[in-house]
């Protein structure tokens, strides 16, 4: 609070006190005592979220970061931040939707790109991961082994020998993905 002790305009002392804590924010007010008053603000605000709890839930998950390691090695530090909670309305209401838009967008490029092809090779695995368990779903990634570059993730459900989509399946997957392409295989 010494940055506050004297007024901007007059020099002459205030009396101030934090306002708000929100997560990465902090407001302080502070009143001298000719008057003056003077807000300050730590970050700069997106209607009332603070840009810091935004780009602090952004990293985390875009680092791979588990949020409650990252939320308690921070607060063990002793620097402000968001609860796990705030951390997940974030990433439902901001993060998950941007991240799905430009993986579209990405993946409409890569269909438009291949589709100009004319022979399409395609690569595809399944995982599941689920040790001493039959596994009822898993994941399928579809790549083109020309460009190197995966076309489609998908959960989908396995047959109880493998971990990929069934035999009937398959084909509708492939075909989901290509809507006007005619797809052998």
């Amino acid at each position: 609070m010494e940055l506050f002790k004297f007024c901007r305009v007059c020099l002459a002392h205030c009396k101030s006190k934090m306002k708000t804590i929100n997560g990465t924010l902090i407001v302080v007010e502070s009143v001298c005592v000719n008057g003056h008053s003077r807000t300050w603000s730590s970050q700069p605000l997106s209607g009332e979220m603070p840009w810091g709890n935004l780009l602090c839930s952004a990293s985390i998950l875009f680092s791979g970061s588990s949020p409650a390691k990252a939320i308690s090695f921070l607060r063990h530090m002793g620097v402000l931040t968001m609860s796990k909670r705030t951390y997940h309305r974030i990433q439902e209401a901001y993060l998950i939707p941007v991240v799905s838009g430009v993986w579209k967008s990405q993946q409409q490029h890569l269909f438009n790109s291949v589709c100009g092809t004319e022979k399409l090779v395609l690569g595809g695995d399944g995982r599941c991961d689920s040790p001493g368990h039959n596994a009822k779903y898993g994941c399928y990634s579809l790549m083109d082994l020309h460009s190197k570059k995966v076309l489609e993730v998908q959960l989908v459900q396995v047959s109880s020998s493998n971990c990929l989509p069934s035999e009937s399946n398959l084909p509708k997957f492939i075909n989901v993905l290509f809507k006007n392409i005619i797809v052998k295989i």
